[in-house]
């Protein structure tokens, strides 16, 4: 049986929800407009949702300098990737 999730992981587990729902379509205004409403309910979801977009943006930067570093582009990263025999067979 797993147990219920303390109320501030479930924050953060919905702001991961909604930050990536939005990833797939940025220009989506009704997932802009739910972002803004579950920030909106309290303090707390505001604060998780910030804590959400610092980690996502700090991520993002760390997959760039090691892109960068290993000078691979992300066309270059998917070319290798789509070479990989299937683990599913």
């Amino acid at each position: 049986m797993n147990a219920a999730p303390f109320p501030r992981e479930q924050l953060f587990i919905e702001a991961m929800d909604l930050l990536i729902g939005i990833e797939r379509d940025h220009h989506d205004p009704k997932a802009r407009a739910q972002i803004r409403a579950w920030c909106a309910q309290s303090t707390g979801h505001r604060a998780v949702c910030h804590e959400v977009i610092e980690i996502d943006g700090m991520a993002g930067a760390v997959l760039q300098r090691a892109l960068a570093e290993a000078r691979l582009s992300r066309r270059n990263l998917l070319l290798g990737a789509l070479t990989l025999p299937d683990a599913r067979a």
